[in-house]
């Protein structure tokens, strides 16, 4: 019998590693000289295009879903030892009870095994009730553990804690945490031992996060011409071979290509319509420790991430050679330690370009993708932009005309580009932004589908419908949100989703408003009735009122100017009918006074009942002064997010 370790890289055809002659070859080398500057000018431009407006067909919701797919696919777990990457939900369980103990409930009887994940209880918000929503991802403090011991909620009891990278991931993670421990408690008395009842647990939440990954991430991430080869109950793979090794056109192509995806601003909930990405991905452990855990108007209503019948979730920005402004060069979100001249997209770009370590093998080019595909499954390319390499190699050239590299370069770069360039590009021609392209959708559902965990035994779903399900086993995020809501019971103002009837069509003036104002002007209402600016990110703010401090001509000319270059920045209310600059002069102190009704009414409120609430400043003040863990804010943003607060500030 051959050995399973000399099986184990042995890579399935389209997805392989290249070989000499079909590797991208553009340039040998991503890190130095003339390739790095190629690829700082290459991201330099998607950094600067903009796209007011233009979203996607992906609910907000699967961009995170599919990410955190990605991460579980590339953690490692005992399972994984003889084979390659699983879909198996390790972000959850690790190494299981034993091995990971620290990430499961302490059990209730002595001697008996762990089988409940923690789950952490969120902090009750300033109008909630005594106690917290178990919603929050398990937190506490080591005071006593480390030479360096801190009081504050910063360390994660989780497998994995990139799943406390963002907000955002470590909500959804919480829904499988959830989903286990429901199935856990429910089928204990059915089954012989709790060990017994912790892998049929395991076993179907594993099948519901199969069903979610082919309807919600396949399901709206591939091309429709695509799609429904593989989002449905049996997948129709090219490659018939188990995935055996995580492909590097999947991980450092398309999954890196699914930030362009991530949008610049969120409605999180009824009470935070309008939280700019800079914050969601502060609002950790790591990045605000003392603000943990979340307080309970922080959780997501997940109705605005997934489509819940009527009710129409918020959409992924669109696909495309663009992306969110902190992504940019010189953006610094998602990033340990960037430089002034660094960027989320130039490090997608650097590890598309990269041909490989001893570990792995260089990157394959687009021609040999295309061939590969194209030997598999003649035709099904037809009529996409990969299939026309003339149109594919007028447009790439057409795109980098005006990027400051030699010519020689760009016409290298046109024949042979990287693959996260390509598969931006490709996703604008052959779907508009709205989904991947031909290639990249096939790239991950191949991926995906050759990773995803087996269906559940009938009788483990029979015992999870009659316990805890009530009728058929969830297909959908949808159908799943509404589950664990019926199941937990939690309350409003923690609720997992808002029904049609629950959410208000426009703001209650009698309800008090959260005091905490992150990031946010005002954050009353998607349109606050005061007619306040609101403001998501502070840095960005600041960058543009630089411009056009210094640049008289970047000055908007009128409010659909202003509406338009503050997209995914801040929003101006329908009141404002005009702008109006007023510049300093060294010989003039100009005192800014606030609008005299506005500043009334303001100060009118904090004097009266409803002004016991604290008065707090921005978020970005605390994470100047307050100890964290995460990125400091650079002198630079400091001085930014400062400007962009004191120049446009109304009364708060």
């Amino acid at each position: 019998m051959q050995d399973a370790t000399e099986t184990r890289w042995k890579a399935v055809p389209i997805l392989a590693d290249a070989d000499a002659d079909t590797r991208f070859a553009a340039f040998d080398d991503a890190g130095e000289g003339e390739s790095a500057k190629a690829l700082a000018a290459i991201a330099a431009k998607i950094g600067k295009t903009r796209k007011p407006g233009a979203e996607s067909g992906i609910p907000a919701g699967a961009t995170y879903l599919a990410q955190f797919a990605i991460h579980d696919l590339d953690l490692h777990g005992r399972e994984d030892r003889f084979g390659g990457p699983r879909l198996d939900l390790a972000l959850i369980y690790g190494d299981g009870p034993r091995h990971d103990a620290f990430a499961y409930q302490v059990p209730t009887g002595p001697g008996e095994p762990r089988s409940l994940l923690r789950v952490g209880r969120a902090r009750p918000a300033w109008n909630s009730p005594a106690w917290g929503a178990t919603r929050d991802l398990p937190r506490t403090a080591c005071p006593h553990l480390d030479s360096n011991g801190a009081e504050t909620r910063s360390e994660v009891l989780i497998p994995n804690t990139f799943s406390d990278s963002n907000l955002l991931l470590g909500q959804v993670q919480t829904l499988w945490a959830l989903l286990h421990n429901a199935l856990a408690t429910a089928v204990a008395d059915r089954c012989a031992d709790p060990e017994s009842a912790f892998e049929a647990a395991r076993r179907v939440t594993r099948h519901v996060y199969r069903n979610t990954l082919v309807h919600d991430v396949l399901g709206t991430w591939l091309l429709p011409a695509v799609r429904g080869r593989y989002a449905r109950e049996a997948p129709d793979r090219l490659s018939t071979a188990p995935l055996t090794a995580m492909p590097r056109s999947f991980l450092t192509g398309v999954a890196r290509v699914g930030h362009c995806l991530v949008r610049e601003v969120y409605a999180l909930n009824d009470e935070r319509r309008f939280e700019g990405l800079r914050s969601l991905v502060r609002q950790t452990s790591t990045g605000r420790p003392s603000d943990m855990p979340l307080t309970e108007d922080w959780l997501l209503d997940f109705s605005r991430f997934f489509d819940l019948g009527a009710t129409k979730a918020q959409r992924a920005r669109a696909l495309g050679p663009h992306v969110a402004r902190p992504f940019r060069l010189g953006g610094g979100v998602g990033l340990d330690a960037p430089s002034p001249n660094d960027g989320l997209v130039l490090r997608d770009l650097v590890a598309s370009t990269r041909n490989g370590s001893p570990s792995e093998g260089p990157m394959p080019s687009i021609r040999s993708l295309v061939a590969r595909i194209g030997a598999v499954a003649p035709g099904l390319l037809e009529g996409c932009f990969a299939q026309d390499e003339r149109r594919r190699h007028a447009r790439l050239a057409d795109w980098l005309a005006d990027v400051d590299i030699a010519p020689q370069l760009k016409k290298t770069l046109a024949e042979d580009p990287p693959l996260t360039l390509f598969l931006m590009i490709e996703a604008e021609e052959d779907a508009q932004g709205r989904s991947l392209g031909a290639v990249g959708s096939i790239l991950m559902a191949e991926t995906l589908t050759g990773a995803l965990p087996e269906p559940a035994p009938a009788e483990d779903l029979a015992l999870a419908r009659e316990t805890v399900f009530r009728g058929a086993v969830p297909t959908r995020m949808a159908e799943l949100i509404e589950v664990l809501q019926r199941h937990y019971k939690f309350p409003d103002g923690a609720r997992l989703h808002q029904s049609d009837h629950d959410r208000p069509t426009s703001p209650n003036p009698s309800k008090r408003q959260p005091p905490e104002a992150t990031m946010l002007d005002d954050q009353n209402s998607a349109e606050s009735p005061a007619g306040l600016v609101e403001v998501a990110d502070y840095i960005e703010l600041g960058r543009l009122v630089a411009d056009w401090t210094l640049y008289h001509d970047t000055r908007p000319d009128c409010v659909d100017d202003l509406r338009r270059q503050l997209d995914g920045i801040a929003k101006v209310p329908a009141n404002i009918k005009d702008v109006e600059f007023v510049q300093g002069r060294p010989d003039v102190l100009i005192i800014r006074l606030p609008e005299r009704d506005l500043m009334k009414a303001r100060k009118d409120n904090l004097e009266g009942p409803a002004g016991t609430a604290p008065y707090k400043l921005p978020k970005f003040y605390d994470d100047i002064y307050h100890r964290h863990f995460g990125p400091e804010m650079s002198p630079l943003e400091t001085f930014l997010a400062r400007m962009g607060d004191y120049t446009i500030a109304q009364c708060r």
